[in-house]
């Protein structure tokens, strides 16, 4: 091990990173994605998926003071949006279960869409007689 990196381990993971850097920055992909998909009430929406009271906890995660806990993290990920989570927080991973991943979604999406036109055929074929 590298004598930064032997450095870095001893540090605590709650101490801040530089000057404008904390630890909470893996949170912000996150907080990107929801922003981007729910531009008005951000905060509530990621309370109420994360399972929180009070909406306070999750200003403070969108403005970067503060990150949520793995608890919930684990209710974000178990969420109807979980997807949108997993997305934010596993993009630009090279990773060959990532990969799996996304091509899995792909496949259930591009399924979705057949099934879906194939209904619409369905319907438009029954009003035509032979």
């Amino acid at each position: 091990m590298s004598p930064i990196r032997r450095q870095q381990s001893k540090q605590r993971p709650d101490q801040p990173i530089g000057k404008d850097r904390s630890p909470d920055r893996w949170f912000l992909p996150i907080a990107l994605t929801f922003r981007q998909n729910f531009p008005k009430k951000t905060a509530e929406v990621l309370a109420d998926i994360a399972g929180l009271r009070d909406v306070r906890p999750a200003e403070l995660w969108l403005d970067g003071s503060r990150a949520p806990s793995g608890a919930a993290l684990a209710r974000m990920i178990a969420s109807a949006h979980g997807d949108l989570v997993i997305r934010a927080l596993t993009s630009g991973s090279g990773q060959t279960w990532v990969k799996r991943h996304r091509r899995i979604e792909n496949l259930a999406a591009a399924r979705a869409e057949v099934e879906a036109a194939q209904r619409r055929l369905a319907d438009a074929e029954r009003g035509i007689e032979p």
